[in-house]
């Protein structure tokens, strides 16, 4: 008999419809055993939680943003607040100590601190409570 249905480096030529080493045991590809399905089952979960454990180690990943803290200046009193983003539901922000919504983000360049320019539009619809950011360079003056 010629090499049909031996195994060669742990694979069995296919032969029919029987295919590799533990089809070997009477399933089909078209209807495998229990055995098999168990088996192609716990090889498809093993597969899952390793690729699980892979992307949830990588340190390439950025870092959860809303544990970062956010600079915020009241534009009423020109005090800062340090907020994480996930405290800032929408924007201007509420001041914690006046409940007036008043906070918008700023950034330091230069030593002077200045309203974020995405943020400097809802500066206009402020002007009312505005007594500290310059509305044409959006620069944080000095609290009185």
């Amino acid at each position: 008999m010629p090499n049909r249905g031996r195994c060669i480096a742990g694979l069995v030529w296919k032969t029919g419809r029987r295919c590799i080493g533990w089809f070997r045991e009477g399933g089909t590809l078209e209807k495998p055993t229990v055995k098999q399905s168990v088996l192609l089952g716990l090889g498809f979960v093993a597969l899952m939680v390793s690729g699980y454990l892979v992307f949830r180690s990588d340190p390439s990943q950025p870092p959860d943003l809303a544990d970062v803290p956010y600079q915020m200046v009241c534009v009423k009193t020109g005090r800062r607040f340090e907020m994480k983003r996930k405290d800032i539901r929408m924007l201007p922000a509420k001041n914690p100590e006046t409940s007036e919504f008043t906070l918008l983000p700023c950034e330091k360049r230069d030593g002077k601190w200045f309203i974020v320019s995405r943020y400097q539009a809802q500066l206009g619809g402020m002007s009312d409570a505005n007594q500290i950011v310059d509305p044409q360079t959006y620069e944080v003056k000095e609290s009185p």
